[in-house]
């Protein structure tokens, strides 16, 4: 009887070389597959670090008078770190190259924010929206002058990335802005930024609309609160406004004015001794004479901080027309 082992053995072997060579094959298959996977969660990582260095900066622009200085209102973004500890420089400047240095993270109470290849995260800001020397006034009509891609932003912050073929780092080189980026990323004075064709730098951007909505989100919450508390000072009511094309210089509130500017900002300088109106009532209230025309008609800078006006004994007074709130004095008689 025939021995058939041997040609088992044979057939046995040949499927296992079969085996190995699907296996070996599947893995150069998978091999694309797994580092597009890797590659996929590296961007993820570095786009959640800068989303967080962004959603930092946009937070300390909304609290900047809480937490900086309450004499400015918010929108001013802080200097950048002249070294990795997160420390904001005092003071930064376009001639200087000093607007452009790496992520504040210490001074915006952030994390050490870095990229998916281990690097710290870089930083630019608008020399209109620096903390020091500020320009003033800030407000939303402000054109950030830094470019992103054409368009005006108020900052960048920047993933560095692996260090390139070219690039050398090390602590020496900390603050060597062409060791961290590229193309137009890394020239001076910083004012343009982009996605360079064949770097690896990955930024994201602080535009103006974004800055906008956060400063005018704050301007409306403040306003909000004082308006709620005025009325509560004032039995239920709230003050008369300026009239939208007055004279700024000397902001006053009109009697009757019901659309137009608050009254936010004290006038720099002691008011005009005397106004004049328009109409010319008069009233002999609890042995008090008002008036608003003539000689007599005064002004008051307290009357204009409780409108609607109050007479000496408490009374309220409420004029109509274009008449202003008057100063008034006890008669002699």
């Amino acid at each position: 009887m025939p021995d058939f082992t041997p040609v088992r053995a044979q057939r046995g072997g040949a499927a296992l070389l079969v085996l190995a060579a699907l296996t070996a094959a599947a893995s150069l298959l998978l091999i694309p597959a797994a580092r597009e996977r890797q590659a996929g969660e590296n961007i993820a990582a570095t786009h959640q670090a800068l989303a967080e260095a962004r959603a930092a900066l946009l937070g300390y622009a909304a609290a900047y008078p809480d937490r900086i200085n309450a004499r400015f209102g918010p929108g001013y973004l802080p200097c950048p770190a002249r070294d990795a500890r997160g420390f904001a420089s005092p003071a930064c400047a376009h001639a200087s190259g000093t607007t452009l240095g790496r992520f504040p993270w210490h001074t915006l109470r952030a994390n050490d924010l870095r990229d998916a290849s281990g690097a710290g995260l870089w930083y630019a800001l608008a020399q209109t929206h620096r903390n020091n020397p500020k320009r003033e006034p800030l407000n939303t009509t402000t054109v950030p002058d830094l470019d992103f891609e054409g368009e005006s932003v108020a900052a960048v912050v920047i993933a560095p990335g692996a260090a390139r073929a070219e690039q050398v780092r090390g602590r020496a080189r900390m603050m060597d802005v062409t060791a961290f980026l590229e193309g137009r990323n890394s020239l001076m004075p910083p004012r343009e930024f982009a996605r360079e064709a064949g770097g690896n730098d990955r930024i994201i951007a602080i535009t103006h609309a974004q800055l906008r909505r956060v400063v005018e989100g704050r301007a409306a919450s403040e306003l909000r609160t004082t308006l709620r508390r005025f009325s509560a000072n004032h039995g239920g009511r709230y003050p008369w406004l300026i009239a939208p094309h007055a004279d700024t210089m000397l902001p006053s509130p009109s009697v009757g004015q019901a659309r137009g500017w608050l009254a936010i900002h004290a006038p720099r300088e002691e008011p005009p001794a005397r106004f004049h109106t328009a109409v010319r009532p008069a009233w002999n209230l609890e042995d008090a004479d008002i008036e608003t025309a003539g000689a007599a008609a005064m002004l008051s800078s307290d009357c204009l901080a409780r409108l609607p006006c109050r007479t000496v004994r408490g009374g309220t007074l409420s004029l109509t027309g274009a008449g202003d709130c008057a100063w008034w004095a006890p008669r002699d008689d």
